[in-house]
């Protein structure tokens, strides 16, 4: 059941008070541009067309509301703007049987929240975050297929950019329109991965996923960089200077940076993050590996003690006083001696370890990620 909007006929009036003839109703959830479907029935099964439209006394036929704050924009036929409030407040009113309330699933859970269980299969009211598709009943989607995904697909359209919600074919004008032209939208994968914080939630940087934090001059003419600082840059993280993505860190000597490739900004002061996230302050942004095999550059500078020391040997031989060839063969006939002090010329140790991948799995228990539509 939902909630029936102006459940006493009242016309609809144009600014010069006549009846609003063929006026036009709009709704958005909440505040937002997102439409939501309205429904003929209380049931909310048999769906309005979007928008409503008023007959010829401005009187706008049954409109029931699923349950939740919604926008209310009227315009004339023409489309000329005659009231738009948004944020109405429509909660779901509470069941009370004996000592205990009863509330609806939207009084607990918004479209979008994901919630994570120790189950399988699907779960009603929910989409799993398995990388499959959303849309209507025509739209073909792998993961649900029905209008129950609208609300789910709007928010993602509006939520996550394209490449971490990819809309099939391109995004259109808007949620609605993709919608009705039956495209599908992917939900974001939590496949064998675990949830973690954005770095900044509009906040302060935590400057824990943005290791480092600095400044720097660049230029799009070359890939290299000339940060203020390089402590707590690596090979391999990713680099984002004024707050655009620019790839992967190739290499670093002292104060200079080289990128993969030539950053898309430049000029001098610019703001630089480092980070093992392509953007650690992106909604939907992934990363990590489950096991990897560490390159030289990530080591600490170090070496290895080789100690070689000087030595001789001995040598003995025929003393002096015993003649040649005499066959004198007593102790008393020989003397000894050493050689002089020489070094091995030894300057580094064997190669160590096979390089195969570690595994960097932090304790973790699989079950799995689902969605509120």
């Amino acid at each position: 059941m939902g909630f029936l909007f102006n459940p006493q006929p009242v016309p609809i009036f144009t600014a010069a008070g006549d009846f609003a003839r063929g006026a036009k109703a709009f709704f958005y959830s909440g505040a937002t541009t997102v439409p939501i479907v309205t429904y003929q029935d209380t049931a909310l099964e048999v769906a309005h067309p979007w928008p409503v439209v008023a007959d010829l006394c401005g009187v706008l036929p049954p409109i029931w509301l699923p349950y939740g704050p919604y926008r209310r924009k009227i315009t004339t036929a023409g489309g000329a703007l005659i009231s738009d409030v948004g944020d109405i407040p429509n909660p779901a009113p509470p069941d009370s049987g004996g000592d205990v309330v009863v509330t609806s699933a939207s009084q607990l859970l918004q479209t979008g929240q994901a919630i994570w269980m120790l189950r399988k299969g699907t779960l009603p009211g929910f989409v799993r975050m398995n990388g499959n598709t959303i849309g209507n009943p025509n739209s073909g989607a792998t993961e649900l297929a029905s209008d129950d995904a609208q609300a789910l697909f709007s928010f993602l359209w509006t939520q996550c950019d394209d490449d971490i919600a990819p809309v099939t074919g391109g995004r259109g004008a808007s949620a609605g329109a993709d919608w009705g032209a039956s495209k599908k939208i992917v939900v974001p994968t939590m496949q064998a991965r675990v949830a973690a914080g954005l770095d900044d939630m509009g906040g302060s940087t935590s400057e824990h996923l943005a290791q480092a934090i600095t400044t720097c001059t660049a230029d799009i003419s070359s890939t290299k960089v000339t940060v203020a600082s390089a402590d707590g840059l690596a090979v391999g993280m990713y680099a984002t200077i004024k707050d655009k993505a620019q790839g992967k860190i190739a290499a670093i000597s002292g104060t200079e940076v080289t990128l993969a490739a030539a950053p898309t900004v430049a000029g001098a002061n610019l703001s630089f993050r480092g980070s093992w996230f392509p953007d650690a302050r992106r909604v939907g942004a992934s990363a990590g590996v489950m096991s990897l095999a560490l390159k030289a550059e990530w080591l600490p500078a170090h070496k290895h003690a080789i100690e070689d020391k000087q030595h001789s040997h001995a040598i003995h031989g025929p003393a002096s006083s015993v003649p040649q060839g005499s066959g004198d063969t007593t102790a008393a006939a020989y003397g000894s001696d050493n050689t002089g002090l020489s070094y091995t010329g030894i300057t580094e140790t064997k190669d160590a370890g096979g390089g195969q991948p570690m595994p960097v799995i932090q304790p973790t228990r699989l079950g799995t990620f689902f969605m509120k539509l």
